[in-house]
């Protein structure tokens, strides 16, 4: 993980440079949301360059070192040339390509990568677990989600309990599309695991008033 070797992607996540492997990438679950990204980058880097040979056509062209000009060029952006618009623009064979996620902590998309990379995680620290739980959603790392899950279910007491059911099962639950079909597996376990903490909280603390017949 976070190898620059090889590497022909780096996520810019706050003050962290995440080193990455596309073929890694392509071949996880979350294929199609990487692929979304790099698609961008590549239109992005297309718009670049058009732009500065839109300057040039109009004045004299500007200096450029070898490696700006290969990182900007059309074929960089989408593979065989076609630009980012191509077939397999977002899974090209291009230099190296970054990309700044600035909805995300580094130590959570850490987490996402070594998931990503098959590196065992076995305890997530509680500072980072409600964190983990929803950036798994967004790169549908249900493996993760569920583990998270597990983590905070085992370790629920009376003391969290409230927190969990009233902030943490809404924050997971906003990430699920509607309807009960598609209901994410993760928030209901949550959800339920809390609820039935709850309801055993409460018979315990309640006395149970006689029934007369």
């Amino acid at each position: 993980v976070d190898n620059p070797a090889g590497a022909d992607a780096v996520f810019v996540v706050g003050s962290r440079r995440w080193h990455a492997h596309r073929v890694v990438l392509a071949a996880s679950t979350a294929s199609d949301v990487f692929a979304a990204m790099f698609e961008r980058s590549g239109a992005q880097m297309q718009e670049a360059a058009e732009r500065r040979a839109a300057e040039t056509a109009e004045g004299r062209p500007k200096k450029r070192t070898r490696r700006a000009a290969a990182a900007t060029s059309p074929g960089a952006a989408g593979s065989g040339g076609g630009g980012a618009g191509g077939a397999g623009a977002g899974w090209s064979t291009a230099p190296l390509v970054e990309i700044v996620l600035e909805d995300l902590e580094p130590e959570i998309f850490g987490y996402i990568l070594r998931e990503l990379y098959g590196v065992p995680q076995l305890n997530i620290p509680n500072e980072h677990i409600v964190g983990v739980l929803v950036a798994a959603g967004r790169f549908l790392l249900q493996p993760l989600r569920m583990r998270c899950v597990r983590q905070l279910v085992r370790d629920m007491d009376n003391d969290t309990v409230w927190q969990l059911f009233t902030e943490v099962v809404p924050l997971v639950c906003g990430g699920a599309a509607e309807g009960a079909e598609a209901r994410d597996p993760a928030a209901a376990a949550l959800e339920g695991a809390c609820a039935f903490h709850i309801l055993e909280q409460l018979a315990r603390t309640r006395p149970v008033l006689p029934v007369v017949l």
